[in-house]
């Protein structure tokens, strides 16, 4: 099979405190980092594919499985990436505010050739 991919850009990152006012911020371009402390709990947007389903990634490894959060200028990004188990099961990588949406498989990269395919 042959890979291939398309791109998704969360243009605005909003940070609310609670669960109930992450839903209230969820719609197309935007990242809604739930944070009711110092420490982020979970990163909520509607998926990438199109399909309008809220995906919702715990960032609490005492929660259970979780991703790790990193933020820079460029914007926010998870690792490792994101593989919905039930609806539309997309898979995704988030980087810098930029959903990358995989099809197919991925080939191996070398990590200088990886960061090219980010450019």
């Amino acid at each position: 099979m042959k890979f291939s991919y398309r791109d998704v850009i969360y243009e605005h990152v909003v940070r609310v405190p609670d669960q109930t006012t992450a839903s209230q911020h969820l719609q197309p371009g935007v990242l809604v980092l739930v944070m009711p402390g110092q420490r982020p709990k979970s990163l909520k947007f509607l998926c990438p594919c199109g399909c309008g389903k809220p995906v919702s990634v715990n960032l609490m490894p005492e929660a259970g499985k979780a991703w790790r959060l990193a933020a820079d200028a460029g914007g926010l990004s998870l690792f490792p990436s994101v593989w919905l188990d039930v609806g539309c099961r997309s898979h995704f990588i988030l980087r810098r505010n930029k959903a990358r949406l995989l099809f197919g498989t991925m080939p191996k990269m070398t990590p200088s050739e990886l960061e090219r395919w980010w450019s």
